[in-house]
């Protein structure tokens, strides 16, 4: 069941991060993608959160079009390709954590929470201060140990701007249409401007051009890089170790994280 609670006023002002894992809650048919960033501001605008709003968007690209790609960077949406969301996602949120200290928020939009819930649980329970907000595109049949504030059905975060979407597509069109000074500006206010548009995680590869982009994870090279990753991870021996190691710890983690939810709900 989805719920959407108002945003503390700590949260209020604060940053929100915003994860979304394109594999598992892919844009719809027809859909254009350049209202995805408008939609989610939307949203969280109407729960109150007015502070700087950071879209990064993650996966394997190498099948969406050089179009969408474009439209999503146009509205400030970084992109990152790679083979292992959970690896990316982890990657972030260690990074986004040690630049952010709470209080602030984080939202993931993906349908594999259960796949990344130890490592949410983890950030957000065990470090504290972090709120945590949800989208997908079914609702989940199991019971999470995640205590979130706001949650969402893809579809309809996507549509909760709609009303408003010739204003906002103006609105994005006259930012783009403003002088290299003003954006500049957005940028360091909305701290947008510290993340490259696209990067691959494969190759390490960092550009702010689509073309580039789509050029770059097109060629052999790139396919290259990614098969031999493939590889040095089946024939590691510690990579066995390690994936049995992080198992037994979500397990403590989960066991750490459950009476954060139980003491949640005896609050309420």
């Amino acid at each position: 069941m989805t719920f959407h609670s108002q945003a503390k006023p700590e949260y209020a002002k604060s940053e929100t991060m915003v994860w979304w894992d394109i594999n598992s809650c892919p844009i719809p048919d027809g859909y254009d993608a350049g209202r995805v960033s408008p939609s989610i501001e939307s949203a969280l605008k109407n729960l109150g959160y007015s502070g700087p709003i950071t879209i990064t968007v993650f996966g394997n690209l190498e099948y969406t079009s050089a179009y969408i790609l474009q439209r999503l960077s146009s509205t400030g949406i970084h992109v990152i390709h790679g083979l292992d969301a959970r690896s990316i996602l982890f990657d972030l949120l260690l990074g986004w954590q040690d630049d952010n200290p709470p209080p602030c928020s984080m939202m993931l939009i993906s349908d594999k929470v259960d796949e990344f819930s130890m490592t949410l649980c983890r950030q957000q329970q065990i470090f504290g201060g972090y709120n945590l907000l949800l989208a997908y595109t079914s609702i989940p049949k199991y019971v999470s140990f995640l205590v979130t504030s706001a949650e969402w059905l893809w579809k309809s975060l996507l549509g909760a701007d709609e009303m408003n979407s010739k204003q906002e597509t103006r609105r994005h069109s006259v930012l783009h249409k403003c002088s290299e000074t003003d954006e500049m500006d957005n940028k360091q206010q909305t701290g947008r401007d510290s993340l490259p548009r696209f990067v691959c995680t494969s190759c390490g590869f960092l550009c702010e051009i689509v073309e580039r982009f789509t050029n770059h994870i097109s060629r052999e090279e790139h396919a290259q890089s990614e098969t031999m990753l493939k590889i040095s991870k089946m024939r590691d021996p510690e990579f066995e170790k390690y994936s049995t190691v992080e198992s037994e710890a979500s397990v403590n983690d989960e066991e750490e994280c459950v009476p954060n939810k139980k003491q949640k709900k005896g609050s309420e």
